[in-house]
């Protein structure tokens, strides 16, 4: 029919084919307009509204491609004459809201989707109306920062971009840490960066962690550590503070693990303004710490040695030792066999083997407690001179004198022929060296050289090397000193000495002197008229104690005196 049916809201013209809502159609099929008073209205919409409502499936089943609940065809935009359209749009909004009389709009939102996921077939352009790719913006993007995307970076969220604020530059998830996108010209905050952390190590070992690419900065930082011991740039290890890093270069630290049984320690690294992430380096469970015995010289042949005692640390207990290649293994000075079992944290252990049936050889073993095993030991005899050799004797393999067994490990101790202000004459006997001046070890060369005990001077320091036994560990550290008494001249002119082919020289101890006397006719060449010869054992801070050979008694006499010298080695 044709004509206009009029009310109040709605206005339908059948000829036409338009509806209209609040207003008379002037052209699109449903128009709606027209100004309208609602009371409290809210989320409710003021001109259209879908109300919610169920659409329920009456024949099929199973996996259906899509339904839809409210939908736009694809319109045809057609022309009687040839028209050229620049923008067209299928759903076309103006703009947002306008606030009216006594209105505020907080935020005003042309297009609102309350919550849900939206999915856009095409591209996107924000500012442009012809976009080239998904999403296509005119103008600058700001993305979240790290508290608005605060997610964990993982392989689930590899990819997400956002701004960090606090060091202001964009960083990205990258499956395992953020990262910062680029690098800041002058920027002094590299990357975040952490070490993997290592469980079931040994207890007080040196603990080294993976190599780690420093990136995203510029210039050249300085690294320091909280709790590690050693700080490594690009494998060049150095202390706790390493500078000249620069981006593309790896780091790596190393701490000391605990001695405790299932203990941890941790280490951070900083380098410019970045800290690491906590490394953590935990002991194993019934792991001991490392421990090891000292090797041994000069042994008999066929015999048991015996090793030295060392403390078990770093676990809980009890656990089993099991011998490698070892005959006898004690726990707290009690022996039994292999495996023994019962060992507790701060017991003792030493084990033994049997030394080689020929001379100059070695033989080797190991012992194993809980998981852990000790570094190989090692026992070698003495050499073929000393088969059967007896004081005074000469060896002729380089011609030292066998002047018996050192109180230090009851090992074979060997001397000169002569005293150190004189030089071996070839014939068994001894020369005179200059006045003021020593033997150097080679022919019937002599130097300049005191024999006083220390430098001479008036200036007397306690050194602290008062042992009567180990006259080896006394030289070597008298001669490394620095003090006012330095340098100490009778011990360093034994460590210095190089003769007979060897350079392991030393100033006998109290104790090594009195066996030197003791086989002094058998070994010769002493001054038992008036002789006094010097030990490397302190006194006191004065003086230092020395053995006259006409008697044999012992005193401490003043560390000035020019007395003589016979150096011996073991």
């Amino acid at each position: 029919r044709s004509g206009f049916m009029n009310a109040d809201v709605i206005t339908v013209n059948t000829r036409e084919g338009v509806v209209g809502v609040g207003l008379a159609p002037s052209g699109a099929r449903l128009e709606i307009g027209g100004d309208r008073t609602a009371w409290n209205w809210g989320t409710t919409p003021g001109n259209l509204s879908v109300a919610n409502n169920t659409l329920t499936e009456a024949v099929f089943s199973g996996t259906v491609p899509a339904r839809i609940a409210n939908s736009f065809g694809v319109p045809t935009l057609a022309s009687a004459n040839p028209i050229t359209v620049t923008n067209a749009s299928n759903v076309y909004i103006a703009g947002s809201p306008l606030a009216g009389a006594n209105t505020t709009i907080t935020n005003a939102h042309a297009f609102h989707v309350a919550t849900g996921n939206s999915y856009f077939g095409g591209n996107i352009g924000i500012g442009l109306m012809s976009p080239g790719t998904a999403l296509d913006v005119k103008g600058g993007i700001r993305p979240g920062g790290t508290t608005d995307v605060a997610v964990t970076c993982d392989s689930t969220n590899e990819g997400i971009i956002r701004y960090n604020y606090a060091s202001h530059h964009s960083e990205y998830c990258d499956g395992t840490i953020w990262r910062a996108m680029t690098a800041i010209a002058g920027q002094t905050v590299p990357n975040a960066f952490s070490f993997t952390d290592q469980p079931s190590v040994s207890g007080g070992a040196t603990i080294t962690s993976n190599a780690v690419t420093l990136s995203g900065f510029t210039g050249s930082l300085t690294a320091t550590c909280t709790n590690c011991i050693a700080i490594a740039r690009n494998g060049s290890w150095g202390g706790t503070t390493v500078a000249g890093f620069q981006s593309n270069d790896t780091i790596t630290i190393r701490v000391t693990s605990s001695v405790n049984l299932g203990d941890a320690v941790t280490a951070t690294a900083t380098v410019g303004g970045t800290t690491s992430g906590t490394w953590t380096v935990t002991t194993t469970a019934g792991t001991p710490a490392a421990f090891g015995f000292v090797d041994q010289t000069n042994v008999s042949t066929a015999m048991t040695v015996t090793s030295d005692e060392v403390t078990l640390m770093g676990f809980t207990g009890p656990v089993t030792a099991t011998c490698n290649d070892c005959t006898g293994i004690a726990r707290n000075g009690v022996w039994g066999v292999s495996p023994m079992p019962g060992f507790n944290n701060g017991d003792k252990i030493r084990i033994r083997q049997t030394s080689n049936v020929g001379a100059g050889l070695s033989t080797t073993a190991r012992v194993t407690v809980g998981a852990t095993t000790s570094p190989v030991w090692t026992a070698t005899t003495s050499t073929a001179c000393d088969a059967g050799i007896v004081a005074g004797q000469a060896c002729s393999g380089d011609g030292t004198i066998y002047a018996g067994s050192s109180p230090d490990g009851s090992v074979a101790m060997y001397t000169t022929e002569c005293d150190a202000h004189q030089y071996p004459d070839g014939s068994g006997g001894c020369l005179a060296c200059p006045a003021n001046q020593l033997w150097t070890g080679s022919g019937n060369t002599c130097a300049a050289g005191s024999t006083t005990w220390h430098n001479g001077s008036g200036v007397y320091t306690d050194t602290g090397y008062t042992s009567a036994i180990t006259g080896r560990a006394n030289t070597l550290g008298l001669a490394a000193l620095a003090d006012g008494g330095a340098p100490y001249n009778a011990a360093s002119y034994c460590k210095n000495l190089n003769a007979y082919g060897h350079q392991d020289w030393y100033l006998p101890a109290k104790n090594e002197i009195n066996v030197l006397y003791t086989n002094r006719v058998a070994i010769g060449n002493f001054d038992v008229g008036s002789g006094m010869y010097w030990s490397s054992t302190e006194g006191n801070t004065i003086g230092a104690w020395c053995q006259r050979f006409p008697d044999g008694s012992q005193n401490s006499y003043a560390k000035t005196s020019p007395y003589k010298i016979r150096c011996a080695r073991r």
